[in-house]
C-alpha cells in the first residue's frame, strides 16, 4: 500500500465514534463519510457481504476488503478464495502480497498499518474485540470504511497494531452491517 492509506489510518484513536445516519438518522441525511442515507430507511447502503460473520459469501469464500494492491485505492467489500496457508486466529501471520491471507471475519493489518501482517477480527464495538483492544472505526479522514461506518478493526490499544486476544466469535454478531438483499 502506499504512503498515503498508511497516513490515513493513523489518526485512528482509541476513542471511537458512532456512525452519523444510522437507524435514527434523519431522513436524506448523509454520514461523516459522505455516504448517502436513504430518505425510505434512513440507513445507509448495505454491503454484497458481512466481513464480521461472512453473511453473503458462499462456503469457502470470506468477505473481506477489497484493495487496488498498486494504487491502494479502497474498492468496497467482496467474497474472496482463500490463499495459501491463510491465518486462523488474530495476530497469526498474513502477507496479501504473497496471496496468504486471514481466515472468516479477519482480515491482515498490514493493509492498514506499516507492521509485520498479522490477522485482526472486523468488529462492531469493543467487546468485539476481547481484553487488551478496542474497535477502531475512525480515522483522521473519518469513517475507516466509508460504505461501513459502524464497521472497524479490532486493534490494540496504541491503535497501531491487531490485538491478539479477539474472541472467535463476535458478541456483536455483525449487526453493524446490513448485506444486499438480506
Amino acid at each position: 500500500m502506499g504512503a498515503g492509506l498508511f497516513g490515513w489510518l493513523f489518526g485512528c484513536t482509541a476513542a471511537t465514534s458512532q456512525a452519523t445516519g444510522g437507524a435514527g438518522a434523519a431522513s436524506g441525511s448523509t454520514s461523516a463519510s459522505g455516504a448517502q442515507v436513504s430518505a425510505a430507511t434512513g440507513v445507509l447502503p448495505a454491503l454484497p457481504c458481512n466481513p464480521v460473520t461472512n453473511a453473503g459469501c458462499n462456503s469457502g469464500k470470506a468477505c473481506d476488503v477489497h484493495f487496488d494492491m498498486v494504487s491502494g485505492k479502497y474498492l468496497g467489500f467482496g467474497c474472496f478464495p482463500p490463499g495459501v496457508g491463510d491465518g486462523v486466529k488474530p495476530c497469526d501471520a498474513c502477507e496479501p502480497h504473497q496471496n496468504k491471507y486471514c481466515a472468516v471475519g479477519m482480515t491482515c493489518d498490514s493493509l492498514f498499518f506499516p507492521k509485520v501482517g498479522k490477522c485482526t477480527h472486523y468488529c462492531c464495538n469493543n467487546l468485539d474485540c476481547g481484553g487488551g483492544g478496542f474497535c477502531g472505526k475512525t480515522t483522521d479522514k473519518g469513517d475507516l470504511f466509508p460504505d461501513a461506518p459502524g464497521l472497524g478493526l479490532c486493534v490494540d490499544n496504541t491503535a497501531m497494531a491487531a490485538t491478539c486476544n479477539s474472541p472467535a466469535t463476535s458478541p456483536s454478531k455483525g449487526t453493524c452491517v446490513t448485506v444486499t438483499g438480506t
